[in-house]
């Protein structure tokens, strides 16, 4: 890899600054051996291209070295953010399945059991996340805010009722919910990324959440 496009920015891939070494390294052999006609003494000499060489050296090691760690940084980057927002979409989708079901008159022990279901379909998709939430290259932030949301987001769909409480007006789901997502997805962090599959996944999450907001404008019967 050269030079290219990907995740949203521009890449310069290794074999780039190797290219660029070897023309840099060219250049420089030709001036170094210009030096051996100067003259000045055998010492002196070496010592000039030693300096040359060294300097040259040590600026490409340390431009390899950044330019790995860019690219390492953009790449688990950007895989955090397609796993987080594609395995978003079904615990959003079990706590939409909690809130509807109740909303639209289910009870008993028929409730019981879709609240069940939803709470293992919500478990799973957490499980997913959190196998990839320890990453150290993404902000701590985000990662910090995505286990306050599986905390919080469990409440609602356990206790889907509190949604629909006259006196909450919707502040239940907005607290536990709405807002965390939004401290999450609605950020700098992933809003900015313009790559086409993370802009993708995130236009799906926006649309699972306001199947949430339509179920909790639902009342139950």
């Amino acid at each position: 890899m050269f030079i290219e496009k990907k995740y949203g920015t521009v890449v310069i891939g290794s074999s780039f600054l190797v290219t660029m070494f070897c023309l840099g390294a060219f250049a420089t052999l030709l001036f170094t051996w210009a030096l051996w006609f100067e003259p000045d003494t055998m010492l002196s000499k070496l010592g000039t291209a030693a300096s040359i060489t060294g300097l040259f050296v040590g600026t490409f090691i340390a431009t390899w070295l950044v330019n790995r760690d860019r690219n390492k940084r953009l790449e688990e980057n950007h895989d955090y953010k397609e796993w987080l927002l594609a395995n978003l979409q079904g615990v959003i989708s079990a706590v939409y399945a909690s809130i509807f079901n109740y909303g639209a008159g289910r009870e008993g022990d028929e409730l019981v059991k879709i609240i069940q279901s939803c709470k293992d379909d919500f478990d799973y998709w957490k499980g997913q996340i959190e196998k990839i939430n320890f990453n150290p290259l993404v902000p701590i932030k985000i990662r910090s805010t995505v286990t306050l949301f599986f905390h919080q987001g469990v409440k609602l769909l356990l206790a889907p009722s509190f949604v629909f409480l006259e006196k909450d007006n919707g502040d239940f789901l907005k607290r536990t919910f709405l807002d965390l997502l939004d401290e999450i997805i609605h950020t700098p962090y992933i809003q900015n990324d313009k790559d086409v599959e993370i802009q993708r996944l995130l236009k799906m999450v926006d649309k699972s959440i306001d199947l949430v907001k339509q179920a909790a404008a639902l009342k139950s019967q």
